[in-house]
């Protein structure tokens, strides 16, 4: 990188620091996770790129490898993932594979836990590699292309954030094990906690406008082989990606007895209007057993949205984050609705 794209990538990175901070704290194990010092010999510290290609595992590991990071980072065992989250797209194979043929589509998620769409997005992938529309490979070969067409969105916070497999062990960056399951795109978000940093507005806006124009080209762009180059096709059309998309982008509010869910920044309509895709909403409702684990849930896809008109985008988020609302008040037994939140996040 040049001098002054160095200098950019600093001041990013330790402006970001008190948002990485917190999420080393709230994770409650210092000996597992930190945050990582800046260093512009590692890519994923190169602040003018927003993009870090999928990886899925090249030695047959690839649904062991990518369960890891929805186990590990998420939070969600595999039971809930086998007999919850999965389970929920089954019904649906068809009609995504009928609109991927025709454009992108945006999978629109809930946002607790923590990098939830993480969890749901390869959920997706599993019964679509696991369907007959797909058949012809090993269901890891085809995991794997899968794993290639799909983009996920993550706050730039999460960068910096290390994980240690074993405690006090050597380190490794959360997102470069994010891509063992999915294409990583951060962006900064317009969230409070986001707000108050000491970040320069023609900082945040650069990375911003690089941030988005990746993510839109990307989207654009039919698949021709899946996995890429082996020179056969699993479908006589290409599939467009799929992106994963948090509406929110922070986390929901405890308010006294009832739950929060923030409303969605305007940018994030904007979004999903530019990004031409049809939309999948995913609704979900998690039990946690006394240790605050997740221990079983309820998942559902819904109808798929043709992609919004310009001015609808909005719409279409906020009536997905009420129902999701709605969802999860049924399931979870207590009141949850999508608001204003009266305070940040403790």
């Amino acid at each position: 990188m040049p001098p002054n794209d160095i200098d950019f990538s600093q001041r990013i990175h330790w402006a970001i620091m008190p948002v990485t901070d917190r999420y080393v704290e709230e994770s409650g194990r210092p000996d597992r996770v930190y945050a990582a010092r800046f260093d512009p010999n590692v890519p994923l510290f190169d602040y003018t790129q927003t993009h870090f290609a999928a990886q899925p595992s090249r030695i047959g590991m690839v649904e062991k490898a990518a369960r890891f990071v929805t186990n590990k980072i998420v939070g969600i065992p595999n039971h809930v993932m086998d007999e919850v989250l999965t389970p929920a797209f089954i019904g649906s194979i068809d009609e995504i594979i009928e609109h991927r043929l025709q454009h992108p589509i945006v999978q629109l998620a809930d946002h607790a836990p923590n990098q939830l769409p993480v969890a749901t997005q390869l959920a997706g992938n599993l019964a679509l590699a696991a369907s007959d529309r797909l058949a012809g490979r090993t269901t890891g070969k085809i995991l794997g292309g899968l794993i290639q067409q799909s983009h996920g969105i993550g706050t730039v916070g999460f960068r910096p954030l290390g994980i240690r497999p074993i405690p006090k062990g050597p380190g490794h960056l959360i997102g470069s094990f994010a891509r063992w399951a999915t294409n990583t795109h951060y962006s900064i978000p317009s969230t409070e906690q986001y707000r108050k940093l000491a970040l320069n507005k023609e900082d945040r806006k650069r990375y911003n406008g690089a941030f988005a124009m990746n993510l839109i080209n990307a989207m654009q762009q039919p698949v021709e082989d899946l996995p890429p180059n082996t020179g056969r096709k699993v479908h006589p059309a290409n599939l467009y990606p799929e992106c994963v998309i948090n509406p929110v982008g922070t986390k929901q509010v405890q308010d006294g007895d009832r739950i929060i869910i923030p409303r969605a920044h305007w940018a994030t309509g904007k979004l999903v209007e530019a990004l031409g895709a049809a939309i999948l909403p995913v609704y979900t409702a998690f039990w946690h057993n006394e240790q605050g684990k997740i221990a079983h849930g309820y998942s559902e896809v819904g109808d798929i949205v043709l992609p919004p008109a310009e001015g609808e985008g909005g719409k279409v988020v906020d009536n997905y984050l009420t129902e999701l609302a709605a969802f999860r008040a049924k399931y979870e037994d207590r009141e949850v609705v999508y608001a204003d939140a009266p305070t940040e996040p403790s």
